[in-house]
């Protein structure tokens, strides 16, 4: 293994290292949101040990470093997606619940993830069906400032996910672009290394 190489795995390593201390102070503040949440609007009690535990458990993943980075990124993220469907099945909070979305899709676009951007997405329609069905269930009917505010909610997760796939590819391609140029800038030096 030569320097360049044990360079770029290092350069690596501190990259991921950065993004799972994001991603884990992320899942804290929306943890501590939800718990704040859950105790203020009289949601349900039970799920705060529930949270607790979910969060713990993401901070003693990334201290000890038990599974690899990116078991950890999916766990951080299912957490997350959870946590978000959580928040988002109430009715004072489902109009909020595209703020939460639009910040996990930055937060995957950084990992570099497309299918999670997806799930994310699928976890948003979900939830969105659910509280259509909640609502019919309960035979209230849908006010027009709500389908506004839906409609509003909807476009902007679909359209902070068409701008996270684009980042995503946009960065694959300079990492692409940065490999071949740091290729031909080695075999140029061994090149001039052979001549002299």
């Amino acid at each position: 293994m030569d320097k360049q190489d044990l360079s770029e795995d290092i350069r690596h390593i501190e990259e991921q290292m950065g993004n799972h201390l994001l991603m884990v102070c992320m899942a804290s503040v929306l943890s501590l949101v939800l718990i704040c949440f859950t105790i203020v609007m009289s949601w349900e009690l039970w799920t705060i040990p529930l949270i607790v535990i979910g969060i713990l458990s993401i901070w003693c993943f990334h201290i000890g470093n038990f599974i690899s980075g990116k078991a950890y990124e999916y766990v951080c993220t299912g957490f997350m997606i959870v946590e978000c469907f959580y928040f988002g099945v109430h009715r004072q909070s489902f109009t909020s619940m595209p703020v939460l979305i639009c910040l996990l899709f930055l937060m995957l676009a950084l990992l570099e993830k497309k299918f999670l951007v997806y799930l994310v997405e699928l976890m948003y329609l979900a939830a969105f069906l659910y509280y259509f069905i909640l609502l019919r269930a309960a035979g209230e009917g849908i006010m027009r400032g709500d389908i506004a505010g839906m409609a509003v909610g909807f476009l902007g997760t679909a359209g902070a996910m068409v701008f996270s796939l684009f980042i995503l590819e946009r960065r694959r391609e300079s990492r692409r672009e940065i490999r071949e140029m740091e290729g031909k800038v080695s075999a140029a030096r061994k090149q001039n290394a052979d001549f002299l």
